[in-house]
């Protein structure tokens, strides 16, 4: 996946002039979310990269949470531990 994102990336930088860095970081924005909502990859069955996440956080929820929520949880374990 990386190294797909990476040539097509280049495709962009190659093809294009930028006016300035503001527009050289716009274009990369742009591109970013275009690649991760909107085109479907054939690694991912055919899914966007963002389509294939949700499905993975849906399918495995403990791997998506925030570092809060998995440091409150192994407290709550040592806790119940003693």
């Amino acid at each position: 996946m990386v190294e797909h994102f990476n040539g097509r990336i280049s495709e962009v930088l190659d093809t294009h002039r930028f006016e300035s860095g503001q527009d050289l970081s716009t274009t990369l924005e742009r591109y970013v979310l275009l690649y991760n909502q909107h085109l479907p990859q054939l690694a991912l069955q055919h899914w966007t990269p963002i389509q294939a996440m949700k499905a993975w956080q849906k399918k495995r929820p403990d791997l998506f949470k925030n570092a809060f929520a998995i440091a409150r949880d192994w407290i709550a374990n040592q806790l119940d531990k003693t």
